[in-house]
């Protein structure tokens, strides 16, 4: 998690995940997966609580050497 000195700026919470090269599920549905735990786990909470308004979530998916990232604001 990012959080800013001044309020008014972005604050950004990162999930990283990692699939082995012989699971099933795809990059894409993986980063799903991890912005929905961004959700379900209320991590931006700590930045509301904090006053920011402005509030990105990103998903990074690492398997082997590829790499997918998805994000929400």
């Amino acid at each position: 998690m990012i959080i800013p000195k001044d309020i008014s700026r972005l604050g950004i919470v990162i999930e990283f995940k990692k699939l082995d090269p012989d699971d099933e599920e795809t990059l894409e549905e993986t980063a799903d997966m991890a912005l929905k735990q961004i959700k379900e786990k209320k991590y931006s909470t700590t930045l509301e609580g904090r006053g920011v308004k402005n509030i990105k979530e990103i998903g990074i998916v690492f398997k082997g050497k590829e790499l997918y990232i998805k994000e929400r604001t």
